[in-house]
C-alpha cells in the first residue's frame, strides 16, 4: 500500500477500482485461447482463495528463508514453486472441489423436490 494513505486507498479501491476493473473484465470479449486460460482460473480461483494462505505458510515462507538474497535473486525458484502450488491447487480443484460441489447439487436438488414448500393457508 502506497505510504501515507491508510483508508483513503482501501475505500477508493473498493468503491472504485475493484467495480472498475470487474465491469471491465465482465464485459470484455475473449478470443478463443484467453476462453480457455479464464475458464481454467475460473475453476481454480476458489481452492486458490481456500489454500493459498496455508500453502504460503507451509511451503513459500520456510522455502525463501532458507535462501539466501532478495525474491528476485530466486526468481526461478519462486516461479517453480508458484507453478507447483498452482498444479497442486488444480489437483484439488479437480479431486475434491468438483465432488463437493456434485455431491451437494444432488443433495440440494433432490431435497428441493421431494418436500414441496406449504401455502401459508395450509399450515395453520
Amino acid at each position: 500500500m502506497p505510504v501515507g494513505l491508510g483508508i483513503w486507498f482501501d475505500i477508493a479501491c473498493v468503491v472504485v477500482a475493484f467495480p472498475a476493473i470487474t465491469l471491465i473484465a465482465a464485459s470484455a470479449v475473449l478470443g478463443p485461447r484467453t476462453t480457455v486460460a479464464a475458464d481454467w482460473l475460473g475453476w481454480i480461483s476458489y481452492p486458490l482463495y481456500a489454500t493459498h494462505f496455508p500453502l504460503a505458510m507451509v511451503v513459500i515462507e520456510p522455502l525463501f528463508q532458507s535462501l539466501p538474497g532478495a525474491v528476485s535473486d530466486n526468481f526461478i525458484i519462486f516461479l517453480v514453486v508458484l507453478l507447483g502450488i498452482l498444479f497442486t491447487v488444480a489437483g484439488i480443484a479437480g479431486r475434491a472441489d468438483e465432488a463437493v460441489r456434485n455431491w451437494l447439487t444432488e443433495k440440494w436438488r433432490g431435497s428441493r423436490i421431494a418436500r414441496p414448500v406449504a401455502m401459508a393457508s395450509e399450515r395453520s
